[in-house]
């Protein structure tokens, strides 16, 4: 009988951790094509009024035309422009500081989940012509350093920095850096005046960590998307888990201290994900779902928000229900 129930406790555990395995694969498919409805009109001057004087736009993700290419919704007009058009799947827009490129991941095959670190390569659009340029194969998760650097996965196991205008590179996260164990250092983010690497850890080691241009790293917390907070180089923003609706946002010091809870929606979109600050630290965009969890294909909306408020004060920006992902902002200087 003891033997039997070592068995059976055995089996259930190996069938747990396939199911994992397998989950963590993220869909085998693309998904759905969903409805698209305009704001309401009573909103839209709730959008205009958080959004203020300014002069900019928001980026982001979606399946809208079936396949996952990049939007642009310019404000405060509200009007919204198709960016890229391919069969392949387009994610991760990031704008330059100057607001004249966009950086983003294009698919190796028509649908790749985004829980495949490696089928990507990065590219970038110059957005007053539309033109695009390849800048790195197996590539993923590009972001801006400054005006002239980017940093992106590579290989699913390494970070790079390169300099676009000679073409330099090199590594700041080589494979085997923790300890030489095989992880997926995921959504880089460098602070450009330090150059220390604020990194989501997954693989056999899970975690958010700062790893320091002279060697070593500092764990922050078990949450993810870890990114600097504009003009704080003493302080991250990620989501952890644990508040309503799974996830939140929050705060936390560079040596892994303090870390408070500074965002949680109190309505049904209380799912975040995605968060990302304008340069200049003054407007937050971020997508959130009313339960769903993975990232291309739960029914995620964009919001907007003025950090001086409330989160109940944070404005709705699509109105989608296929999957709308991955927003970026920028404010025109």
């Amino acid at each position: 009988a003891i033997l039997l129930v070592a068995f059976v406790g055995a089996a259930a555990a190996f069938a747990m951790w396939e199911y994992r395995a397998v989950m963590k694969m993220g869909s085998l498919k693309a998904p759905e094509a969903g409805n698209l409805s305009n704001i309401p009109a009573g909103e839209t001057d709730r959008i205009r009024e958080v959004w203020g004087d300014r002069d900019g736009y928001v980026v982001w993700s979606s399946n809208r035309e079936g396949h996952h290419d990049i939007y642009r919704l310019d404000l405060p007009s509200l009007n919204v422009s198709r960016l890229t058009d391919h069969p392949h799947t387009e994610y991760y827009p990031r704008v330059s500081p100057d607001g004249t490129r966009m950086l983003f991941c294009r698919s190796h095959v028509p649908w790749v989940s985004q829980r495949n670190m490696t089928a990507w390569d990065v590219y970038m659009m110059d957005l007053a012509s539309g033109d695009i340029s390849f800048v790195a194969s197996n590539a993923n998760t590009a972001v801006w350093i400054d005006d002239d650097e980017i940093a992106y996965q590579k290989n699913g196991v390494e970070v790079e920095r390169r300099n676009l205008t000679s073409g330099e590179t090199r590594l700041v996260f080589p494979h085997g850096e923790f300890r030489d164990l095989v992880i997926e250092p995921t959504t880089p983010d460098i602070l450009a005046s330090t150059g220390e690497l604020a990194i989501t850890v997954r693989g056999q080691a899970r975690m958010t960590a700062v790893v320091h241009p002279g060697g070593g790293y500092t764990r922050l917390a078990a949450g993810c998307q870890a990114g600097w907070w504009p003009g704080r180089n003493d302080l991250l923003y990620l989501v952890e888990h644990g508040a309503d609706g799974g996830n939140g946002f929050y705060r936390v010091n560079a040596d892994g201290t303090g870390l408070e809870e500074f965002f949680d929606s109190p309505t049904a979109y209380t799912h975040e994900y995605f968060p990302r600050f304008s340069d200049d630290g003054s407007l937050m965009v971020y997508g959130a779902s009313a339960g769903g969890h993975e990232h291309d294909t739960a029914d995620y909306e964009i919001f907007l928000w003025d950090p001086a408020t409330s989160p109940g004060d944070a404005v709705r920006l699509t109105y989608y229900t296929g999957n709308d992902c991955w927003p970026d902002i920028h404010i025109n200087r």
